[in-house]
């Protein structure tokens, strides 16, 4: 990578391959501290997500101007306001954790267009764990149980074009980051849902 990025000619594939250099290093430093028994901090975790906005910025503006780009993340990685999140199980879960997506969209703005997923019911597993958890019907009163009643099997919201004053704009229980319940006005975290029936 380093004799890449020292003979490139195109300033763009160079600037890649630094980031990508300074990431690796980063990251390495992350690990060999964790390796010595250091735990994880919520400084590392931020840290993190930052550079992975500022790097999603940087491939929207410059690697990749004019074009449309997909990005797949986990959905806490892409939330627009983490901190307005509300777990019970947590209160503070969430008060000083910055998100990619908050980098992100400070930068992007409306050219973002952020999609959270959700789903009714059904089983999930980390890809740490051995075994799959059923996550349980939909709360009462969530937006899972509101597109629950819809009886189909995906759905998709657009929730930037929903007017002001509609329902799913007030605070209102959701589950999409890790399949706990949660509070937060969504259309502040994300533009669009997709929810899965099973």
């Amino acid at each position: 990578l380093l004799d890449r990025a020292d003979g490139s000619n195109d300033p763009l594939e160079a600037e890649l391959y630094a980031r990508t250099i300074d990431d690796v290093s980063w990251f390495m430093r992350v690990l060999a501290a964790q390796l010595r028994g250091a735990p994880p901090e919520n400084a590392l975790f931020n840290e993190r997500d930052r550079r992975m906005g500022d790097n999603l910025a940087w491939l929207a503006e410059e690697y990749y101007a004019g074009r449309r780009i997909i990005v797949w993340a986990a959905t806490r990685h892409a939330v627009h306001r983490q901190k307005e999140i509300q777990y019970p199980d947590a209160p503070d879960l969430y008060a000083d954790m910055d998100s990619m997506g908050e980098t992100a969209h400070a930068r992007l703005g409306d050219d973002l267009y952020t999609i959270g997923f959700t789903a009714g019911r059904g089983s999930v597993a980390s890809v740490f764990a051995e075994e799959a958890f059923d996550i349980g019907e939909p709360k009462e009163g969530s937006v899972e149980a509101e597109l629950d009643a819809v009886d189909h099997p995906f759905l998709f919201v657009d929730l930037r074009s929903l007017p002001d004053d509609h329902p799913l704009r007030a605070e209102q229980w959701m589950r999409p980051l890790g399949y706990g319940w949660m509070t937060a006005n969504w259309p502040e975290q994300f533009d669009g849902l997709f929810y899965i029936d099973e």
